[in-house]
């Protein structure tokens, strides 16, 4: 052997060896577990739903006994199905190799255009019946067939628009430039020699006729399940009953897919597809759903509720998502978030006008001026509609500006609130919040049960004593401390705050954007104590009044605000977390022990409850507020004017502690 071959052989042993990019054995095996778990969920949900349609009998032992299924209903379906996707979701987070990840991306894909192309077919089919209904020339039978085929060409359209949204970043990627909307088709027609686009192509035309015929068959079959097991009303099927399985498919595919958007280099045209199909969803969902407030003029005033309010706040969150997603590296999501806070506003004012109308119209020397004011006869529309579309549009207005904003205050809140979702105390506050609420829900179940077992009525609001129990406050004084014990202690104790004071920001700017973040996390928290009041109207098909539930969240965000801003306020005077925890804990058990006094005072027999004293107490304390006026529909304008003012005390003192750094 020469010289040269050994001092080669001795060089490349002296080369770093590569670093193993290979997935561990293990994580591939507990995804081949998540698979298994998934599929025999899933064949155990067809099988039960099969005996529950076509029951196969037993032969009886004689006559005159009954006959019972010999088929065995397996309780463990849906478990298995969640823990299932659960595993697979794991796996997809921790598999390295591309092509393994691509293939889950893609079920998730699936799954997710399935719920669309489902909810596409259900929602037309549904509004064309109904409104060849209102003619009196088709019968029943007619305008569901006429319905059920008109759905389908709605469908296809549908899945013309996710083909669209499925090529577009392969188009982009074979033209290296970026395609506008509008010239797709032709860019797609130019391209389509090439090899990615047309490989892609036929995978997307392929997969998602395959869809379109699945949305179409699985309607009849979900549909006699829905009434003849589930027994659902024929006002609930559509939306309560069906609706929930369209959701229920999207709601499986999402997590796969942002997965995928996530592990993708960000020059992969895979990396794009997952938000592309988002966001374009997002939008059609968010039009739809906003335009709602314009459809008790077209004689459908049940649109608003629950499909025109279920349908803006989905396209909301797909489109925070694709926001969220794009922003970094595209201008198209910055694009997307101005013309979303653009769309709020709009909804906002309509909504505001359309309210004050009923009103205007009644006005005395407009209607001498105009007669034709006096066969109007408006109907008042502030409440419901009118209201919610308000709330909508505030809601994107507000979400448009945070994401497009380059103003400081909203830089740096952005900023903020992505480290809630990065922080594993933000996830146990969540994961808590859906125990606590749980628990409540289990406890108010029962009351309603025991009650009716009883054949006594359950007073309205039904919902108050789930939102007015104990539960509910110890939550309060142990999850705002949590969320805002670390906001500012974090940085006095790592000294980022010294560098962060030195960046060309206020001490405003940087007070209330730790406190926007923080307040609107906990909103986020709060907002899913409606989950399990929402699965109650779902699974008992009875309605409620929704206004207490809706005036209680209210409650719940305002007193958050004066709480959150204390908690600021001691994060920001120490660099213990703990310190901070436990004096925000102490600040708002105090205010609460304010409630016990009240009632101390009030058993004694010459207390007089009309007093000063009782006022003042009763003016303070927030389970006041919340418990005993939001709960029970009752919004007063003092309360929340207290509150406020109570949270603008404690950030003005916030602002005046970083200030004073100056000074040392």
């Amino acid at each position: 052997m020469s010289q040269d071959t050994l001092k080669q052989n001795d060089a490349s042993f002296s080369t770093p060896s590569r670093v193993d990019q290979d997935t561990p054995a293990w994580v591939r095996v507990v995804g081949l577990a998540g698979k298994a778990a998934f599929i025999l969920g899933l064949l155990m949900y067809l099988w039960n739903a099969w005996v529950y349609l076509s029951p196969v009998k037993a032969a009886t032992e004689g006559a005159g006994l009954t006959t019972e299924p010999s088929s065995r209903i397996y309780p463990l379906a849906i478990p298995l199905f969640v823990l299932g996707i659960i595993i697979m979701l794991y796996h997809a987070s921790r598999e390295r190799d591309h092509i393994q990840r691509r293939i889950m991306g893609i079920l998730g894909i699936v799954f997710f255009c399935l719920g669309v192309l489902f909810a596409t077919q259900l929602l037309a089919s549904e509004a064309i019946k109904n409104w060849l209904m209102t003619y009196p020339e088709p019968s029943l039978e007619t305008a569901n067939s006429r319905g059920k085929w008109g759905g389908l060409i709605v469908t296809i359209i549908m899945a013309l628009v996710l083909f669209k949204a499925w090529i577009a970043p392969f188009i982009r990627a074979a033209a290296g430039y970026r395609v506008s909307l509008l010239g797709l088709s032709a860019s797609w027609v130019k391209y389509l020699g090439k090899p990615l686009v047309a490989a892609n192509t036929l995978y997307g035309v392929v997969f998602l006729t395959l869809l379109v015929a699945i949305a179409f068959l699985l309607k009849d079959p979900l549909l006699a399940y829905s009434d003849t097991v589930l027994k659902y009303s024929e006002d609930n099927r559509v939306a309560y009953g069906l609706g929930s399985y369209a959701l229920l498919f999207m709601m499986v595919g999402l997590p796969f897919m942002l997965v995928m958007a996530n592990t993708e280099a960000e020059e992969s045209p895979w990396g794009r597809v997952p938000t592309s199909i988002i966001g374009l969803v997002g939008i059609v969902a968010a039009l739809i759903g906003l335009l709602g407030f314009c459809t008790d003029l077209l004689k459908i005033p049940d649109f608003t509720l629950p499909y025109g309010f279920t349908l803006s706040i989905l396209g909301l969150f797909l489109i925070s998502l694709y926001i969220s997603q794009r922003n970094n590296y595209s201008e198209s999501g910055h694009i997307l978030a101005r013309w979303t806070g653009y769309a709020g506003l709009m909804v906002c004012v309509i909504a505001a006008l359309r309210s004050l109308l009923p009103s205007i119209t009644e006005i005395t020397w407009l209607q001498d001026t105009f007669e034709s004011l006096e066969n109007l006869n408006l109907k008042a529309y502030l409440v419901p509609n009118g209201f919610l579309y308000m709330l909508l549009g505030g809601l994107y207005c507000f979400v448009g500006f945070l994401f497009c904003s380059e103003r400081k205050l909203m830089i740096l809140t952005r900023r903020e609130l992505a480290s809630f979702f990065t922080s594993p105390i933000g996830y146990i506050v969540l994961g808590a919040t859906l125990v606590v609420a749980w628990f409540v829900y289990s406890n108010w179940v029962d009351e309603l049960v025991m009650a009716t077992n009883m054949g006594a009525a359950f007073p309205e609001p039904v919902v108050a004593p789930y939102f007015f129990d104990m539960w509910i406050i110890i939550f309060m004084l142990i999850a705002i401390p949590m969320m805002t014990m670390r906001v500012m202690s974090e940085e006095n104790r790592a000294g980022t705050m010294e560098i962060l004071m030195t960046a060309p920001v206020d001490e405003f700017s940087i007070v209330v954007s730790k406190f926007l973040a923080a307040w609107l996390y906990t909103i986020m928290i709060f907002m899913t104590w409606a989950i399990y009041p929402l699965l109650l109207r779902i699974a008992g098909q009875e309605a409620f009044d929704f206004r207490p539930m809706m005036s209680s969240l209210l409650g719940l965000c305002i007193v958050s605000f004066g709480f959150v801003a204390m908690g600021v306020f001691f994060s920001s005077i120490t660099k213990n977390q703990i310190v901070a925890l436990l004096l925000t804990f102490a600040g708002m058990l105090a205010i609460f022990m304010l409630y016990f006094v009240e009632q101390t005072l009030s058993r004694n027999p010459k207390a007089d409850p009309n007093s000063p004293l009782f006022e003042f107490l009763r003016y303070i304390s927030f389970v006041h507020h919340v418990f005993l006026s939001f709960a029970r529909g009752k919004v007063e304008f003092k309360h929340i004017l207290f509150h406020l003012s109570f949270g603008a005390f404690w950030l003005f003192l916030t602002i005046r502690v970083l200030e004073s750094r100056k000074w040392r």
